[in-house]
């Protein structure tokens, strides 16, 4: 096994969280119906050339050792939580070289209670975000739908991506990922 950098989780909020992403709060619906039967806010997507698929995605459990992360190229992800729960959300700001450093990653505590938009290119950890507790959460993902196709024919056939850059950190770095305030099963 390679070398142990530890992580020790962290709330996350817009400041805290803003070399790797952006974050929208639910809770600040800024825009109310005429009516005002209902509320809303909007916010912009950039998922560059790619059509915008949504996936629906239930949570498996955080993992403590990390060793495999990627990145994609040409879009921005988008998180949006269909239930009330814990994720932890492991990522590394972009930067440019084909490795990231094992040093920069930050592991954060999503509560749920904002849309999370990740910066094009921002290193994150395979399986992100990852149930924290018992519970399996939903969320949707948007996501481009040539990276998913690619990232698909990846997982089934081995298929080398274009769009997306994925590591072992073990292998490239030498290094393995470990949240050290890991919750207990």
């Amino acid at each position: 096994m390679g070398n142990i950098v530890s992580l020790t989780t962290q709330n996350m909020d817009a400041a805290s969280f803003a070399p790797y992403g952006r974050l929208f709060s639910l809770s600040e619906l800024d825009r109310v119906s005429p009516d005002g039967v209902f509320s809303w806010s909007s916010f912009d997507v950039e998922l560059a050339t790619e059509p915008t698929r949504v996936a629906i995605v239930r949570s498996g459990p955080a993992l403590r050792r990390i060793t495999a992360v990627e990145r994609h190229f040409q879009i921005e992800q988008t998180f949006i939580p269909l239930t009330r729960s814990r994720l932890l959300f492991v990522v590394a700001p972009p930067e440019a070289g084909s490795e990231p450093d094992p040093h920069l990653f930050r592991a954060f505590v999503w509560e749920g209670g904002h849309v999370i938009r990740l910066h094009r290119g921002c290193w994150h950890s395979l399986g992100s975000p990852a149930a924290l507790g018992a519970d399996k959460p939903l969320y949707a993902m948007l996501t481009g739908g040539r990276t998913d196709d690619e990232l698909r024919a990846h997982d089934e056939r081995g298929a080398a991506p274009e769009l997306t850059q994925i590591l072992d950190l073990n292998q490239t770095t030498g290094h393995v990922l470990e949240i050290m305030d890991h919750p207990k099963r």
